[in-house]
Order: C-alpha cells, then structure tokens, then sequence
C-alpha cells in the first residue's frame, strides 16, 4: 500500500518537472510565478497594504467625523470674533455683562435669584 502512494519527494519533482515542460512552452511564465507572490506579499504585508488602507480609512472617518461637529461651533466663534474686530459697543457689552468690568465711577449692583421660592416644597 506505501509503495502505491508517492512520496512528497517524488510528487515535488513531477511539479517541478510540468513547470520546466510549460516553461518550454510558455517562456513568460517564470515572470509569471514571481510576480503573483510577489505582488500578493507587496498587499499583504508593508505600509500599504490593506491592513493598513483599512486602518486608515476608519481614521479619516473618524476625522471627518469630528470635523462635522466642530464645524458649526468654529462658524459661530468666527462670527462672534468677527463681530468683537468690528464693533466697540459690542466689545463694552460683553466686558460689562460677562466680566463685571464698569467705568470709573459707576457702581455695579449684583442682583442674585431668588433661592426662598425654590427652597419651600
């Protein structure tokens, strides 16, 4: 029964042996044999392979992503800076109203909300 079946040796040599018979045949083919594997390492493994076009795929969707919800608070902010540049009296509004900022001479009454309403049940 061992003798029936041929060993990994002898089935080696009969591929070799049909690659050297279709090399005679087709003389393109031993550029053939190289580049299939080689092309499919070049994909496989590297800095470009798909792995890596994968990977970086979901972080430009993940930057873009961010991008879209940035977007609008960058507008709004652009707007406000623009309006700041442009405009004193605005710029006096928002140093009285935020920052508590007042003229010499001129007294500023805090006002604080009502916390007797809320406190009854």
């Amino acid at each position: 029964m061992n003798e029936l079946k041929p060993s990994l040796g002898e089935r080696l040599q009969r591929f070799f042996a049909q690659i050297v018979l279709q090399h005679k045949r087709h003389p393109s083919l031993r550029y053939l044999l190289t580049g299939i594997p080689v092309i499919i390492f070049t994909l496989a493994v590297g800095d470009n392979s798909f792995y890596h076009y994968w990977k970086n795929e979901q972080r430009k969707a993940y930057i873009q992503e961010e991008y879209n919800r940035y977007l609008p608070q960058y507008e709004a902010d652009s707007t406000r800076l623009s309006e700041i540049r442009d405009n004193r009296e605005h710029i006096e509004r928002i140093a009285r109203e935020q920052y508590y900022m007042h003229l010499p001479g001129e007294e500023i009454f805090l006002l604080a909300p009502d916390t007797s309403a809320t406190a009854q049940p």
